[in-house]
């Protein structure tokens, strides 16, 4: 995930590290965005949204993992 980009965010409770950013994916597939939370250095799950984000008021699906790779999937519309 070098390619991702980084923010921290500092709270009372401890530091939220979210990781998010566009990830590689074939000539025929459609784009995928991902965004990682991690609280104090542990992992907490990730979203990976896929799509093609010039197809605006369309939607797109979220697949939603949490710590145990068990995956949700949800629609969401692209803006």
């Amino acid at each position: 995930m070098e390619q991702f980009k980084t923010h921290e965010i500092k709270t009372r409770f401890g530091t939220f590290t979210i990781e998010y950013g566009e990830l590689d994916t074939a000539p025929t597939y459609l784009p995928e965005y991902m965004v990682e939370i991690k609280f104090n250095g542990t992992y907490l799950g990730h979203t990976i949204i896929t799509g093609d984000p010039r197809d605006l008021d369309k939607r797109a699906i979220a697949t939603i993992f949490n710590t145990t790779q068990q995956r949700d999937n949800a629609i969401v519309e692209l803006s």
